[in-house]
């Protein structure tokens, strides 16, 4: 015995619900200014990216407290000889909430890379936060 077909209020759109906030994030890894270590490589950068849905969490978080939010952060990475990240220093120049700077610092920490060619390394990883369209 066949289920019955469905009925009119079962084939309506659900009624919508707020709309949800949606994050645009850029990671734009580079190296920092005076960096004496390699450019970040591809493999870096790909890390950095895969991490991005940690970075949007720590942003949307922070968006039910302050809904328009929006800015950029840059920190400096300091990576030891084997790929962990060893300090994590942001931008005095940031205007973020500190609590959304600490979500993204723990983010960071917990990062790890492949071991750089030439021994630590430091680099720099801006961020930039927009609520979508």
């Amino acid at each position: 015995m066949s289920a019955p077909p469905p009925s009119s209020s079962d084939t309506q759109p659900p009624t919508a619900a707020a709309p949800e906030k949606k994050v645009t994030l850029k990671p734009r890894p580079s190296r920092a200014p005076g960096s004496d270590g390699p450019q970040l490589s591809p493999e870096s950068k790909r890390v950095i990216r895969r991490y991005a849905s940690r970075f949007r969490r720590c942003y949307s978080n922070t968006l039910k407290s302050d809904p328009k939010l929006e800015g950029r952060v840059e920190f400096t990475v300091h990576v030891d000889q084997v790929g962990r990240v060893t300090r994590v220093d942001v931008s005095p120049s940031s205007t973020l909430p500190r609590s959304l700077i600490s979500c993204l610092t723990a983010v960071l920490k917990g990062v790890q890379f492949a071991p750089p060619e030439a021994g630590d390394d430091t680099f720099t990883v801006p961020l930039t936060f927009q609520r979508a369209p």
